[in-house]
């Protein structure tokens, strides 16, 4: 009898109780070798307070400060920093006096002690040109963006905001490899950039408490408690329980993609057209009785299977692959626009709607 295969992937957080799991999330931020950090899941999970507790506590104790991102200067100039650290501040630090601009965070223990800078706003969109005037950002050694994974934002504004902050990042750091960055979020989409940058297949979406470590990044599906999830007095989770909120705070990823999703089957299809967007990623658009199928697959599939050959990448054009022509873009918009476009799972569809979106500016999502 054959043995069963190991799961290799590393594993954290999965069945502790949620006084446990703050802990644990404590010791990925401190003891993570890697520079680049995502704290990803569900709501309750503490990511965002554990994180503020431990940074806060850190700059403290090692005379570092903290730089907080926002996407913009209006949510900067109104009082994103502020609002970010007070709640933290009241429950775990009462001993210390605050003060807070729009831009800056001070503490001292009494009116005897000067005010100590300890944390910063930093507004994504202006990010180079304030960090380079500041003098003393060399003491930054934490860069926090909080719910970096937005669902309602355009892809490519999102991408945006993904080079915004590295420019930041290297701008603070200046090569120096002393600032850790964490992407703090809910589990929302899986479409979201943040994703990219981390290096997460949708494949590596489904199991909550997996690690995912790639060159000087970890990325962390923090579980949420049962302890939280099973309370029998926390009547909210219980009554959004099975509904699609209910899956997003639970960090299910549950997102219903409805129609869109079919697999045709044995349905007999007109032609099979592939188009290659990089190096082993295709996509295959397939006619089949007025509608549209297309499926995510690699270059061994596609050879296989499909009749006519593109690509989008105009350096790897030849007689035999010619760029795509703008006639089959057009089926297919015109077909998403008429509800006759399926992709044949999900992968396919969240392929698609990266690639198609970068490449060709069709929006499926």
């Amino acid at each position: 009898m054959a043995k069963a295969a190991k799961d290799k992937n590393e594993y954290r957080g999965v069945d502790m109780l949620k006084d446990d799991l703050r802990r644990e999330i404590q010791q990925f931020l401190l003891t993570s070798k890697e520079h680049f950090l995502q704290l990803h899941g569900g709501r309750g999970s503490g990511k965002t307070y554990t994180t503020q507790k431990t940074v806060i506590e850190d700059c403290i104790l090692n005379d570092v400060e903290f730089c907080f991102a926002v996407p913009t200067k209006k949510l900067r100039d109104n009082g994103s920093l502020k609002k970010w650290i007070s709640k933290v501040m009241a429950r775990e630090f009462p001993e210390y006096q605050t003060r807070c601009t729009a831009e800056y965070f001070y503490i001292r223990r009494n009116e005897e002690e000067d005010w100590r800078l300890i944390g910063r706003c930093l507004a994504l969109s202006g990010a180079d040109n304030d960090s380079k005037n500041d003098s003393s950002i060399f003491r930054v050694k934490w860069f926090i963006w909080d719910e970096a994974m937005r669902i309602k934002l355009d892809v490519n504004a999102a991408s945006l905001l993904v080079d915004l902050f590295l420019t930041a990042y290297h701008t603070i750091d200046r090569d120096e490899n002393r600032v850790t960055a964490v992407f703090i979020g809910n589990a929302l989409n899986k479409l979201d950039p943040v994703y990219a940058f981390f290096g997460i297949t949708v494949a590596e979406l489904k199991k909550p408490g997996i690690i995912k470590r790639s060159f000087n990044r970890a990325s962390w599906y923090v579980p949420v408690p049962p302890d939280i999830e099973e309370d029998p007095d926390n009547t909210f989770r219980q009554m959004v329980a099975g509904t699609r909120y209910g899956d997003i705070a639970s960090g299910n990823f549950s997102l219903s993609y409805g129609a869109l999703i079919d697999d045709p089957g044995d349905r007999p299809v007109s032609a099979v057209y592939s188009i290659q967007f990089a190096a082993d990623s295709y996509l295959l658009v397939m006619p089949s009785s007025g509608i549209i199928y297309i499926e995510s697959c690699d270059r061994a599939f596609a050879d296989k299977y499909a009749t006519g050959k593109y690509t989008a990448i105009t350096k790897e054009a030849s007689p035999s692959c010619r760029v795509v022509p703008y006639s089959l873009i057009q089926i297919i918009r015109s077909a998403l626009a008429a509800g006759r476009c399926k992709f044949v799972d999900e992968e396919s569809l969240l392929t698609a709607s990266t690639r198609l979106k970068m490449c060709y500016n069709i929006a499926i999502l």
